[in-house]
């Protein structure tokens, strides 16, 4: 019953954590690039995705996702691109992280440039912009891509080796 209790209280601090990352992404003034974004709020899904398993990095994307929409954003539009860009990117990471010797630079790299593939793809299906905008804006999120999701994967490699040491210390028993 207890591992039950302290894994809903990790998901609701990851979901938490993952909001207000993302409500903190908003406020950075990035290039005058429509739509980029730094992508703090992934450092939780790759926490999840290391130290918990895929299913679980599912559930607090769509958390992620459905919560932010409704909190920052035009709740349908904003939840339909997050989705496409949030399952293409969780799909990239996952398959990445699983090839061997793929290091979580590499794994929130690849999310980040799939979450930019998402996106674009539901923009052009709804006709959102004219195509040749899309076609041509498309190298330049994706060369931004590259660059925020390095920096994410840096930032949350760190992360997850103080997380860990915590978690290690607070299963070692006390002396």
């Amino acid at each position: 019953m207890r591992m039950k209790t302290r894994t809903i209280t990790l998901f609701a601090l990851l979901t938490a954590a993952a909001l207000v990352l993302g409500w903190i992404d908003r406020m950075i003034p990035l290039p005058p690039v429509p739509g980029i974004r730094l992508g703090l709020a992934n450092i939780t899904l790759l926490y999840a995705l290391y130290m918990a398993d895929r299913k679980s990095a599912a559930l607090l994307m769509l958390l992620k996702v459905l919560l932010s929409a409704l909190l920052f954003g035009s709740p349908l539009w904003t939840m339909l691109v997050s989705l496409a860009g949030g399952v293409m990117s969780l799909g990239a990471m996952a398959l990445t992280k699983s090839i061997p010797r793929a290091n979580i630079i590499l794994v929130s790299t690849m999310g980040a440039l799939f979450h930019v593939v998402g996106q674009i793809a539901v923009i052009l299906l709804a006709r959102m912009a004219p195509m040749a905008f899309v076609w041509g804006y498309l190298p330049l999120l994706g060369l931004l891509s590259i660059g925020t999701g390095v920096l994410t994967g840096i930032v949350a490699k760190y992360a997850l080796k103080a997380l860990k040491y915590y978690q290690d210390a607070d299963r070692k028993p006390a002396k």
